[in-house]
């Protein structure tokens, strides 16, 4: 029985906020010129450095908070790392933006599962049979709770919003955020104007890098069991920038009507039919965008792709 419980719930909001922050991160890369389809091996990585901290730290006397920052700020060492290596390949060296992130993620995926499955053949460790689970404590997981609302969940959300709108302010109400839209639209007069095309187009994908870091934090509290992968959210990521014609507000949106629709499958369905609901759920986010792509694409304003990019 549907009723409003099955859709304001944590779940709902730790898919939200992980699929609207990777679509930020998504458009800071693009105002800047850069299409970024590496984000599914970013959110590998967060999610790997986030889970494993909290993996072996499970037997210290750490408190929930502090194991949390603490995977935090391995989540956003391990995005960043590999995002500079992103960044210099692409930037830097200027290999092919597609082919490269393609490779990434493909490696991330590939070292993830290797990480795992080395853990799991480890006897010293303990794991459960196929994922490293990770280490969340009753406490933690019911913080925030009174009288029987999880508080928690209004907290996160309300810290996803102001994200969004911070950086709706950053590309379109501030100078730094200006010259990287520039970088994007006409890097041949941005460099003209003494502007570092590559710095800027750096720091774009740093900030989409700490913004990835926060979605890994969420996608790890929603699925705690990592197996080395990400069930493609990185490219729904993407989908909901393309979806959200590169508008914060239609992005929060799109996030919103996806995570319906999940819900909506799941809760028709029970536990039967997992594969049909993981395909229904890849086919809406295309439906939609095929939909967007023969009747409406904006060739010109804020909103419209960058330039550079050749769309």
């Amino acid at each position: 029985m549907l009723n409003l419980v099955n859709f304001i719930n944590k779940d709902t909001f730790l898919i939200f906020s992980t699929l609207v922050l990777l679509a930020g991160a998504a458009l800071l890369s693009e105002r800047s010129g850069i299409i970024n389809i590496a984000l599914e091996g970013q959110l590998i990585a967060g999610v790997l450095g986030y889970t494993l901290i909290g993996f072996f730290l499970k037997q210290r006397s750490i408190p929930d908070y502090g194991l949390y920052f603490i995977g935090f700020g391995a989540a956003i060492i391990f995005v960043i790392f590999l995002t500079l290596i992103f960044g210099f390949l692409v930037v830097y060296i200027g290999m092919d933006q597609i082919l490269t992130a393609l490779a990434l993620n493909i490696i991330m995926l590939g070292m993830a599962s290797f990480i795992i499955v080395y853990l799991k053949d480890n006897p010293n460790l303990i794991l459960k049979e196929d994922y490293v689970w990770l280490y969340i404590s009753d406490s933690f997981k019911t913080y925030l709770v009174i009288d029987g609302i999880n508080l928690s969940i209004f907290y996160q959300f309300f810290i996803v919003l102001l994200i969004l709108l911070g950086l709706h302010v950053f590309l379109f109400r501030t100078t730094p955020g200006l010259r990287i839209r520039s970088c994007g639209e006409n890097p041949k007069i941005t460099k003209m104007n003494g502007l570092s095309v590559i710095k800027y187009r750096f720091q774009a994908l740093i900030l989409g890098a700490v913004l990835i870091a926060f979605a890994s934090t969420f996608f790890a509290e929603w699925k705690p069991d990592f197996n080395g992968n990400v069930n493609g959210f990185g490219y729904l990521g993407l989908s909901m920038l393309i979806l959200g014609m590169r508008n914060v507000g239609l992005i929060a949106f799109f996030s919103f009507c996806f995570v319906v629709l999940k819900t909506l499958v799941v809760s028709f369905s029970g536990d039967k039919y997992q594969e049909l609901i993981t395909t229904i759920n890849y086919i809406f986010p295309l439906m939609l965008l095929s939909f967007y792509g023969y009747f409406y694409k904006p060739k010109s304003g804020k909103y419209a792709p960058s330039k550079a990019l050749g769309l």
